[in-house]
């Protein structure tokens, strides 16, 4: 078994413990941001924002490879660069509160700290740059052992604050994407079919639990924006629908070769891999 299935499997294992990404990397320069950059950037990010929700929900190829955002950031010094590494900090819900007055090497040093979960705790990085920065809270959507409450909170360790409430969504779905198999975990992949994945949706509320679920998942799987529908009753028994735009969730970063067809049940799963934890 590999080391990142051996860590996906240690679920009792604290976030700060786990396996780290590459070492530290080093920027060029710093160079302000002036209006046009600025507008441009702005405009373009929107954009791709947009045009990648809509290629997730209406893809037509069953092919596993994703328009996945690569989690590496750019050490370029264009409006490129800036715009991939911006890219990089929005899906984790950090936006700067001031873009014309921050640089570009306030923009990297925070993509890089954030995309290598630096010490769980992407909010210390946020402390060590000049420019301000806010996260802004988001929904998940889990299909695998995340599901699981209790999975969920030690992940986060929402178990050792007192003020934190847990509340996750049951009767959520995404479509355009699958399940497949790589070993006994679940992997994300895209697809053509109408069928809907099924799992839970949760309130991402800070940047250090984004930091922990992702250190949790290993680099097998990264972030992608996901449209997700959650239906339920209302106290008279009629239908509700509720439609959440710009959801997160984890997709696999694994190659076809490595993944197998088959169904992922989360019942099976906790009782061959977590004796004594129930649903």
């Amino acid at each position: 078994m590999s080391s990142t299935k051996e860590n996906k499997e240690n679920q009792a294992m604290p976030p700060s413990q786990r396996r780290r990404g590459n070492s530290e990397l080093h920027f060029p320069g710093s160079t302000p941001l002036d209006s046009e950059r600025l507008i441009a950037m702005l405009t373009n990010l929107d954009e791709s924002m947009r045009h990648d929700e809509e290629s997730n929900n209406t893809s037509s190829s069953s092919s596993i490879t994703s328009s996945v955002l690569p989690q590496a950031p750019s050490a370029d010094e264009d409006p490129a660069a800036d715009k991939h590494n911006l890219e990089i900090l929005n899906i984790r819900g950090l936006h700067p509160v001031d873009l014309a007055k921050t640089t570009s090497l306030q923009i990297y040093n925070l993509a890089d700290k954030a995309a290598r979960n630096r010490e769980l705790n992407v909010a210390q990085a946020i402390k060590g740059v000049d420019a301000a920065w806010t996260f802004e809270p988001f929904w998940f959507f889990f299909y695998g052992s995340l599901q699981l409450p209790r999975v969920l909170a030690r992940v986060c360790w929402l178990d050792r604050k007192g003020d934190e409430e847990l509340v996750m969504r049951k009767g959520a779905s995404i479509g355009g994407w699958k399940i497949m198999l790589w070993g006994p975990f679940p992997a994300l992949v895209p697809s053509a079919d109408e069928a809907r994945v099924q799992g839970m949706a949760w309130k991402c509320e800070r940047p250090e639990h984004l930091a922990a679920l992702a250190s949790y998942e290993t680099d097998a799987y990264r972030l992608e924006y996901c449209k997700v529908t959650i239906e339920s009753s209302d106290e008279n028994g009629a239908k509700k629908v509720e439609v959440i735009d710009n959801a997160r969730t984890f997709v696999s970063t694994e190659e076809a070769d490595d993944l197998d067809e088959g169904e992922w049940l989360l019942e099976e799963y906790v009782k061959t891999h977590m004796v004594g934890t129930s649903i």
